[in-house]
């Protein structure tokens, strides 16, 4: 395959995983709390710090978990419509050739890897936010 062939697929793929992982975050961001104004008499740099980033960390996190599902699912999605090598190739090409044992495996390893990283963005967002598990009642 000619090298610019890959450089088309390449380019596919990322703006693939680019568009599935950015806008939940971004729908997510936007959604957050609205209409803090300038009634508490305060700089904007406060009012930011204070107010609004405690008030839509819970969106971001949210955002982030949402885009980093996504971003695996576009990942394999990308791979599967290249199919020249990676987890989604093994997938096609063990489904081609009626090897279950061998599909299943990459299935596997990237079920882990999604539980993993949503595990380590649920940590991460208790150590950011450690006030969300009082309001969601989480303790």
């Amino acid at each position: 395959m000619p090298l610019d062939a890959l450089r088309g697929h390449r380019e596919i793929y990322h703006r693939l995983l680019h568009e599935l992982a950015t806008r939940p975050s971004h729908a997510y961001l936007f959604s957050g709390p609205r209409g803090v104004g300038k009634s508490l008499v305060a700089p904007d740099s406060v009012i930011l710090r204070r107010i609004v980033l405690p008030a839509t960390l819970p969106y971001i996190m949210a955002g982030i978990k949402l885009a980093v599902g996504r971003a695996v699912v576009g990942m394999v999605i990308a791979e599967f419509f290249t199919s020249i090598s990676g987890l989604g190739a093994i997938i096609i090409n063990s489904a081609n050739n009626f090897d279950t044992a061998t599909m299943f495996v990459p299935i596997i390893v990237l079920m882990v890897l999604a539980v993993g990283l949503n595990a380590l963005l649920g940590w991460f967002e208790r150590f950011v936010a450690p006030w969300q598990d009082e309001i969601a009642g989480r303790n």
